[in-house]
């Protein structure tokens, strides 16, 4: 009975252990180009969008004046292509991934944060 219960305790530790090792995330470095993005109130609107997103890791950059925005991602959970839409849909730029080369297919740019809105009220860098 003994002999039962130890067996019991190994293959419940490699079974965890396994499980460990196939949630490490395999992380990716993602190029954006954004399109429509003006002030630092887009900069802060992309930021929040990317934080909400499920499999970003982190927001290494996002950059106003270039366009562009650097993140992390854990391709076990999302993929570039996923990050690019849905940063698209939710902000209403246009969006597409420069990492691998391919453009992928992004809305067009609706608007920025400072439409409709007098430039002084738009946050300058």
């Amino acid at each position: 009975m003994k002999m039962k219960n130890w067996i019991l305790a190994i293959v419940s530790v490699l079974l965890v252990s396994s499980v460990t090792f196939a949630a490490e995330p395999q992380k990716e470095t993602v190029n954006l180009k954004i399109t429509g993005m003006k002030c630092m109130g887009c900069e802060k609107k992309v930021k929040s969008i990317l934080k909400d997103t499920k499999g970003v890791l982190s927001t290494e950059s996002v950059d106003a004046a270039s366009g562009t925005a650097v993140i992390v991602i854990d391709k076990n959970v999302t993929s570039e292509k996923e990050v690019t839409e849905k940063l698209a849909e939710k902000s209403g730029y246009k969006v597409s991934s420069t990492t691998s080369g391919a453009k992928n297919k992004s809305s067009k740019a609706k608007s920025s944060c400072c439409v409709g809105k007098a430039p002084s009220s738009c946050e300058k860098k």
